[in-house]
């Protein structure tokens, strides 16, 4: 494959590894880990034309940042100007010495022009002064932190002969000023050359403005920055337009106070306004700026069609009125408009989503596990179809029925309609994950994914994706996978081992995937044990991104919630440590933050883990141990906060957000996290501080950084007590604490570091149902204590409740920490006077019952362009 590419181009190849499934026999009877022989594929660089083969691991100037093997990935400048360079792929069994190559020819280009860049005025007074700013120039070839020096001529032309250009000379500068009365009135073109320092002067290129310069005492105004370069592409599912005028006032050219600012989108070709963008103003000194504050809606903008934004003004709101009355009529000159504006925009193209698309299946039924099913799409319509990005979903097909035909179609009843898909907004109820959707491939240029699948009827989803990130996506009904029969270790391992020679984790999590879903008979702790490993290698190789902790969440999920108590207590901890694994490389080495959609997806992966706790304590007969109990709290607690910790990376102070997953039996967790200031008191969904607590708390972290704020995170554990099951009954107030509990757990952060020190906090809980059985019980709150395992209502009281309003309100000296509220039974001592010294004692006390009242409902990838094979194993440029 040959590739073209600039010295300031980052540098990606791509191959895809396949290997034919192994058979069986390479497996042990009673094999625990993978053993089957594996792919192995290298990468090896010689510089054109005369350079040696090197392995590109002995290379160190070779900087390859994918965690895929089967990924090249060199970051910008790692090349010099006009050279040239070859890389070659290997793909070998484990045990063989010679494999199967594809080779890449690389041509860097020499290096190119500067880009220069003037922002003007459009109009300015001719008694006040403007700037000219060249400033935005730049260099592409140079790399972040080299010293650019770039030579700047500047050239003023009136448009009348007889004109002047008055004393404007400004020499080689970035930014050149023309004075106030050194213009007469008229229009002017000026325009900066711009070039290296160490190139000649024929190299510079340039770039012009026109400035009409009046006798009316309007402050000039600029658009800056621009928002798109002239004709460039935006997106038709932009809500708001990224424009912004600064209108530079002066003590000679103020800014009446009074003025009133409007944007318009305006058709570029006809100069016709299109719709009212409205203006808001904001004031610094002599300064204003200008932007809309009406955004756009579904038929604003057509595809394919050229637009601009316009800004005018008038004297008063009332005069802009009249004005824009003027210039929406539809006897409205077409040049109304441009005479009217104080600034217009470059021109934008409005960009269509992509359309059209389609998805095939092959083959559209099969065997869960052992059928490979391959999902294409094609076809889709785009102004840059070469740019598209595909992802891949399927989703169960609900309350319908697949029957597969023998010309290998399915038939349908009744009929399908696609529901629509909400894609971002984790709270809606058509939301992709509520609908139980599961990721195949993330965003790839790939236009294919293979994948084995769970038993089943489904339907598959792609969505595309076009490179200012408008997206679309269609699906086709299919495939109908029946269940295989029960599988032993060794074809497990067989059904791994082709996806892990692969290389590639998106397949590999959906091998893994369907087989959580089949059954191994007896053999279920194995098989669990065999695909949590598959899991931790495909983590390793993910790149840090929301999407691949979504996926791995979805899967962690089916995993455990599949496994039943088949799995242990340190299997469940190690689930719980690879969803963990993703979530600190997306803040270490992804966009350092968490999404809701990817909070949404975790919150349930964490319930789903913490059930299974206390289900395989019970079952494995360490209910109770102090071991169990640690490492469940250390998980599943600890992965609340990495969630949390990866939310609160995206407020600022004073910001604060909540999300929630929840079931339809009404289980769930919400989390509601904030960066609280000192300012007033605290109260976040149930947990309230006072703001002298929140200060002392900043004064005491001030010692070991500057913090303007307090983290706090509140986590509901809805009926889903992340204790049940695990605690020692016999240990303080555990027996009167059932399973499905509602517990509420804060964590208080200062400067990064989590607060264990003790702090008056007030958290507010469901009211508890009253236990069955009669006797006398007492409403107490209580606080799960660390060091002994248990549930302790020491230091913590009831400060009001109301069983009507469903609320008991806990008051708590000791602070962060896991509360809740029960019914407690009261132990009464009777003593009865036997005569003559002698007495009688009587304890009686009641059992709780474990019925809850039920807490509120919360909302909550080149195509393929060769091949080669070899001893069975194909290598194929892969379009990742």
């Amino acid at each position: 494959l040959d590739v073209e590419m600039k010295r300031e181009d980052p540098l990606q190849l791509a191959v895809d590894v396949s290997v034919p499934r192994i058979p069986t026999c390479f497996v042990e009877e009673d094999a625990t880990e993978i053993t089957v022989p594996t792919a192995v594929l290298s990468w090896s660089y010689r510089a054109l034309p005369t350079g040696a083969w090197q392995p590109v691991t002995d290379l160190a100037w070779l900087q390859d940042l994918s965690p895929q093997v089967r990924i090249l990935r060199l970051p910008a400048f790692t090349f010099g100007f006009d050279t040239m360079h070859e890389f070659k792929a290997t793909a070998r069994y484990d045990a063989d010495t010679t494999g199967a190559d594809l080779l890449f020819n690389i041509t860097v280009h020499a290096r190119g022009p500067v880009v220069a860049d003037l922002a003007a005025p459009q109009k300015a007074p001719s008694s006040c002064g403007f700037t000219l700013d060249a400033s935005a120039s730049r260099d592409p070839s140079a790399q972040a932190g080299d010293t650019v020096d770039l030579r700047y001529t500047w050239l003023c032309s009136p448009a009348t002969p007889a004109g002047s250009c008055g004393s404007f000379d400004p020499g080689n500068t970035a930014s050149a000023t023309v004075a106030g009365n050194d213009l007469a009135a008229g229009v002017y073109t000026f325009t900066v050359e711009v070039r290296r320092s160490s190139d000649d002067p024929s190299t510079a290129v340039s770039a012009s403005a026109v400035v009409e310069v009046t006798a009316a005492a309007v402050p000039p105004v600029k658009v800056l920055p621009e928002p798109w370069r002239d004709t460039e592409r935006v997106s038709m599912q932009v809500d708001m337009l990224e424009v912004a005028a600064t209108v530079l006032g002066s003590n000679g050219c103020p800014v009446p106070p009074d003025w009133a600012w409007s944007w318009l989108l305006v058709d570029a070709d006809t100069g016709i306004a299109l719709k009212n963008l409205q203006g808001a103003v904001t004031v610094d000194g002599s300064t204003a700026t200008v932007v809309p504050n009406q955004g756009l809606v579904a038929g604003d903008l057509v595809g394919g069609k050229r637009y601009l934004c316009a800004l005018v003004r008038a004297d008063s709101q009332a005069d802009l009125a009249d004005l824009l009355t003027g210039l929406f009529d539809v006897d409205a000159s077409s040049t109304a408009v441009s005479t009217a504006a104080e600034a217009q925009t470059r021109p934008f193209t409005a960009d269509d989503v992509p359309t059209d698309g389609v998805v095939t299946l092959s083959p559209t039924s099969g065997e869960s596990v052992r059928t490979r099913f391959v999902v294409r799409t094609a076809d889709w319509a785009d102004e840059e179809v070469s740019k598209l990005e595909y992802a891949f979903y399927y989703f169960p097909l609900k309350d319908h029925t697949l029957a597969a035909e023998g010309d290998g179609s399915l038939t349908v009843a009744p009929a399908f309609a696609a529901p629509a898909v909400e894609w971002e907004d984790a709270t809606s109820d058509s939301h992709w994950r509520k609908l139980h959707g599961v990721p195949l491939r993330t965003w790839s240029r790939a236009k294919s994914t293979e994948t084995v699948l769970p038993k089943g009827s489904f339907f598959a989803m792609v969505r595309a994706r076009d490179a200012l990130g408008g997206s679309a996506h269609t699906h086709m009904v299919g495939p109908l996978v029946n269940e295989a029969a029960a599988l032993d270790a060794a074809e497990i391992a067989s059904a791994l081992s082709g996806s892990l020679s692969s290389g590639d984790p998106e397949q590999i999590l959906s091998s893994v995937n369907a087989l959580s879903g089949a059954s191994a008979g007896e053999g279920e702790g194995k098989k669990a044990e065999m695909l949590l490993g598959a899991m931790d290698s495909a983590t390793d190789l993910q790149e840090p991104s929301d999407e691949g902790v979504q996926q791995t969440a979805v899967v962690m999920n089916n995993i455990v919630s599949n496994s039943g108590t088949a799995l242990k207590i340190d299997q469940i901890s190690k689930a719980s440590d690879i969803v963990g694994k993703t979530v600190d490389a997306l803040l270490t080495g992804g966009s350092g933050a968490i999404s809701a959609t990817t909070g949404t997806t975790l919150l349930g992966t964490v319930l789903t883990i913490a059930t299974a706790f206390g289900n395989s304590a019970e079952s494995g007969g360490n209910a109770g141990s102090i071991e169990a109990a640690e490492m469940a709290e250390s998980s599943t607690l600890g992965l609340v906060e990495k969630v949390g910790n990866g939310m609160l990376a995206g407020l600022q102070d004073g910001e604060s957000q909540e999300f929630s997953s929840m079931s339809e039996d009404g289980k769930g967790m919400i989390m509601a996290i904030v960066k609280a200031t000192a300012d007033a008191d605290l109260d976040l969904s149930g947990v309230a501080v006072r703001s002298d607590q929140l200060q002392a708390l900043l004064n005491g972290g001030r010692r070991l950084a500057e913090c303007s704020s307090v983290a706090v995170q509140q986590t509901e554990w809805v009926q889903s007590n992340p204790y049940g099951g695990v605690l020692n009954p016999d240990l303080g107030l555990n027996m009167h604490v059932p399973r499905n509990a509602d517990v509420t757990t804060v964590r208080v952060d200062v400067c990064g570091t989590a607060v264990s020190t003790a702090m008056e906090i007030t958290v507010e809980l469901p009211y508890p149902a009253a236990p069955a059985g009669g006797g006398e019980h007492e409403l107490v709150c209580a606080r799960y204590d660390k060091t002994t395992t248990s549930w302790s209502a020491a230091s913590v009281t009831v400060d009001d409740s109301s069983q009507a309003d469903n609320v008991v309100k806990c008051f708590s000296g000791l602070g962060a920490g896991s509360y809740v509220a029960i019914h407690r039974p009261v132990t009464t001592t009777t003593t009865t006077n036997m005569g003559d010294n002698e007495t009688a004692m009587s304890t009686t006390s009641t059992t709780p019952s474990t019925t809850r009242r039920r807490a509120a409902d919360a909302a909550n990838h080149m195509a393929s362009a060769g091949f080669a094979l070899l001893a069975c194993i194909t290598l194929a440029i892969s379009n990742a």
